[in-house]
C-alpha cells in the first residue's frame, strides 16, 4: 500500500488540461467513519492573484510522483465536495486524552493508493519543552471526536511506552 505524508502533497504543482497552468493543491479533505478517516477530494487553486479554489474527487488523480507536478486526468461525475473537514484546519490543533493536552497535530499519514483515501495516522509533537517527550503518531481510529477545535483521544488508547 502506497502512503504519503500530507506535507509531500501539499502545495504541490498540478497539471491541469483545461484551466490556467498554475495550479497548486492547498488542501485535502477528510471526514469521519466508523474505524477512521477518508478523504474524497482535494481543493486546487488556479491562478496567482485572482485565484480560485476548486474541488475535485481523488479520482482525478492517477498517481502522485514523489517529485514534479501532479497530472489530474478529468472524470465525469459528482463535482460536490462530500467531506466536512478541511485537513489544513484541523494541523495545528490540540489532542485532548482525559482533560490533558497531548499535543498539536503536524502532519497526517494518508493512503493515496484506495478509493476514497484513507487518512491512517495523526503525527502529534507534544506541547512543552522536556527530553522525555516526543513526537507521537496516533491512528485515526483512536480520535473519538473532533470539536471546539481539539481532538478527544478514546479511554483506551495508550501512547505505548507508558505503563
Amino acid at each position: 500500500m502506497k502512503t504519503m505524508m500530507y506535507s509531500d502533497i501539499i502545495r504541490r504543482n498540478v497539471e491541469l488540461l483545461t484551466d490556467s497552468n498554475r495550479a497548486k493543491i492547498v488542501d485535502i479533505t477528510a471526514d469521519k467513519r466508523e474505524k477512521y478517516w477518508v478523504s474524497h477530494g482535494i481543493i486546487i487553486e488556479t491562478g496567482f492573484l485572482d485565484s480560485k479554489a476548486k474541488y475535485y474527487p481523488n479520482t482525478s488523480i492517477q498517481d502522485i510522483p514523489p517529485e514534479g507536478a501532479i497530472r489530474l486526468e478529468p472524470t465525469e461525475g459528482k463535482k460536490k465536495r462530500e467531506d466536512k473537514w478541511l485537513l489544513s484546519k484541523i494541523k495545528g490543533k490540540k489532542v485532548m486524552k482525559d482533560k490533558t493536552v497531548i499535543g498539536r497535530v503536524y502532519d497526517f499519514e494518508i493512503f493515496t493508493d484506495r478509493n476514497p483515501w484513507v487518512i491512517w495516522k495523526l503525527f502529534v509533537n507534544p506541547i512543552g519543552i522536556s527530553p522525555m517527550k516526543r513526537r507521537t503518531k496516533i491512528r485515526t481510529s483512536s480520535i473519538e471526536e473532533y470539536k471546539n477545535d481539539k481532538l478527544y483521544l478514546k479511554n483506551d488508547w495508550n501512547r505505548g511506552d507508558r505503563r
